[in-house]
């Protein structure tokens, strides 16, 4: 309330004191000197009301000279005002006006953009896609098609053969997939332009580039491999380090070219390339499909998607057919075999009883050679079983229409079949010698004592029993070795005709799905007609050549401020995080230890749980005082008072 009294005393002041700095009378002001004048020429009876008029003239012109001062104040506030909005605020707000405007547009641009190439281009795409679908189910169509698909399971199928049978599983895992691609690329020439000679260009040229590929592979691969196995340390290591670095580069350059062979390559070289070299075509198809890479990506998707719809019942009748064939045929007969085996593997149990075959003196010459031939019997029902066993494995995990062919038994398991069949043989064998030896020694030591002549024949009779024994368990051995290693041509050549089957049973399925791609693939191509995105940019550059860089980098500086603006505040945030929790704990905790010791209190008796008593200790030695403290016996009736506070201890002495 003092400012405001402070400020009317100081304003008519500092009024007076601003006109006469400025040598300016303000306009009303009541002139006392004339009144002076009057009161002292003329005195009369008005003098009284003349006086009167001078003090409050006083009081009027201190608030002519606040009037003067506020009017001052508030001419020049505006003046300040008017020149600080027109140099400063008014640039300020025309410059952020502007930079609105630009972030705007930028935004728009980006909407467009998106809306273009999320919206738009994905629904023609689709539509081109869908358009397609009738030329699928053409049978002239589906057949050339399907003619040029078995060939690339075919060559698929046969490098991963090739691959298992030199135990390299990459010429398979990457000739495969290039070959598919081949066979696709020659469907694209093929089904677009009509015509063997159009796919049969643009297939040579897609086998042109994965030579190119498979070139640059090994020579990396190669060099390495002779700066490892040599003596010049890293010396072609060094030699060739840029060189490998650039052919890896060119390698994943021209695979990603490779996804774009089966339809830019292929449209591309049967069209404005067919007069090109390869140089010339590779680089501008590489050009040529970064161009329409968005585009190619998104076909695909739908090629897969419109596929998996007009492919479903193919395969559910292809998939039923192949379960019913393992289910009704395969299965019965490999389980009716297995069945039978056992059986006569029950029947003939003498491979276990080969002690008891050389030892037994009461078998006769024929029931010795009877139980010698159940036991080669036997083994043959051991590896016919053994077959039969791998085979019904093998069957349920090919034959279904999802599973991909494997190897029946692979190379290291079969390796180790035989090495153990060769290792338990040369085990009998040496088991035959050592016993034939032992046999030898009893006829000799026999023949030299007089009283152990009479066992001479039993022991040589034993010894014709051990070998010819022992000889018809190795010969066993050795035709179930012969069995499992000719098996292995069996093996190789029913894993070759699974993959071939497969590949064609897939190539049946899939011609559907690749016949799709390829009639889509010319519409696809023929969309793009220039980047929209880069037209877009020079739309806005003509606009405002600053755009529409300045309007990115205001964005991204908005959005980093934001991002750092919010871990600012966190961390400012944090500082005070921890510090008043500690204070706060220490004031509820010393809040709620009166109300808890209220609260015991105001529990009812019957609440309260009675304490069991402790039972104490008691030291024979010592007395224990009133107050809990203790000392010796021997202080009682001493004379003195050893309690601190009482002298019991001499009242229990006396």
């Amino acid at each position: 309330m003092y400012y405001y009294y402070l400020l009317l005393a100081a304003a008519p002041v500092l009024g007076y004191i601003l006109s006469t700095w400025l040598n300016e009378r303000p306009s009303g002001l009541l002139k006392n000197e004339s009144l002076s004048n009057v009161v002292s020429e003329t005195p009369s009876w008005h003098l009284p009301l003349v006086i009167i008029g001078m003090i409050m003239s006083f009081a009027y012109n201190l608030i002519i000279f606040s009037v003067y001062f506020i009017a001052f104040i508030l001419k020049h506030i505006g003046t300040i005002l008017s020149w600080i909005y027109t140099n400063i605020l008014k640039p300020i707000f025309d410059v952020t006006i502007k930079l609105i405007v630009m972030v705007a547009d930028i935004l728009l641009l980006i909407l467009r953009v998106a809306i273009k190439y999320l919206i738009t281009i994905p629904v023609d795409i689709f539509l081109s896609v869908i358009n397609s679908v009738p030329n699928v189910f053409n049978w002239a169509n589906y057949y050339r098609t399907l003619k040029v698909l078995m060939i690339g399971f075919a060559l698929y199928a046969l490098l991963i053969f090739i691959g298992y049978l030199f135990d390299q599983p990459l010429i398979g895992q990457i000739g495969g997939p290039f070959a598919l691609a081949i066979s696709i690329t020659w469907i694209v020439g093929l089904v677009t332009f009509d015509s063997h000679v159009f796919g049969r260009r643009a297939a040579l040229f897609a086998l042109s580039v994965i030579g190119v590929i498979l070139l640059l592979a090994v020579f990396v691969f190669g060099f390495n491999q002779v700066d490892s196995s040599t003596v010049w340390g890293g010396v072609f290591a060094g030699i060739l380090h840029s060189p490998s670095v650039l052919s890896i580069m060119a390698v994943l350059v021209l695979i990603i070219a490779v996804a774009f062979i089966t339809n830019v390559g292929a449209i591309y070289v049967n069209t404005k390339g067919i007069e090109s070299g390869f140089k010339s075509r590779l680089k501008h198809v590489v050009f040529d499909s970064f161009n329409r890479s968005w585009y190619f990506l998104i076909q695909p998707i739908f090629v897969g998607l419109i596929g998996v719809i007009i492919s479903i019942v193919p395969y559910y009748v292809m998939n039923f057919s192949a379960d019913s064939l393992q289910n009704q045929v395969i299965k019965p007969a490999l389980s009716a075999k297995s069945n039978a085996l056992n059986k006569e593997l029950s029947d003939n149990k003498m491979i276990d009883k080969k002690e008891s075959l050389i030892n037994n003196d009461t078998l006769t010459s024929n029931e010795l050679n009877l139980c010698l031939d159940t036991v080669k019997i036997e083994y043959q029902l051991r590896q016919q079983s053994t077959e039969n066993e791998r085979y019904s494995y093998y069957f349920s995990n090919t034959v279904p229409l999802r599973k991909i062919p494997s190897e029946v038994i692979t190379k290291k398991d079969f390796s180790n079949m035989i090495d153990e069949a060769k290792t338990e043989i040369a085990d009998s064998k040496k088991a035959k010698v050592d016993g034939l030896k032992d046999l030898d020694e009893r006829i000799k030591v026999a023949e030299e004592d007089s009283f152990q002549l009479e066992n001479v024949p039993l022991i040589k009779r034993e010894k014709d029993r051990f070998e010819k024994v022992s000889a018809s368990f190795i010969s066993s051995m050795e035709e179930s070795l012969k069995a499992n290693e000719s098996a292995d041509l069996q093996y190789k050549v029913t894993y070759l005709l699974f993959l071939l089957g497969k590949g064609l049973l897939y190539s049946i399925l899939l011609a559907l799905i690749v016949n799709l791609y390829a009639y889509s693939v010319m519409p696809v191509y023929q969309m793009w007609q220039g980047s929209y995105l880069v037209s877009e940019v020079k739309e806005a550059t003509a606009k405002n050549p600053h755009q529409p860089w300045v309007g990115l980098l205001i964005i991204g500086l908005a959005i980093g401020s934001v991002m750092f603006m919010g871990d600012f505040k966190d961390k400012f945030l944090n500082l005070f995080k921890f510090a008043p929790t500690e204070q706060v704990k220490e004031e509820t905790d010393n809040d709620k230890k009166p109300e808890a010791a209220a609260s015991v209190e105001n529990v009812a008796p019957e609440a309260i749980v009675e304490e069991q008593p402790v039972e104490e200790i008691v030291n024979p030695d010592v007395y224990t005082c009133s107050d809990g403290s203790t000392i010796p016996l021997s202080y009682l009736g001493d004379g003195g008072c050893d309690c601190p506070n009482t002298c019991e201890d001499e009242d229990m002495g006396d």
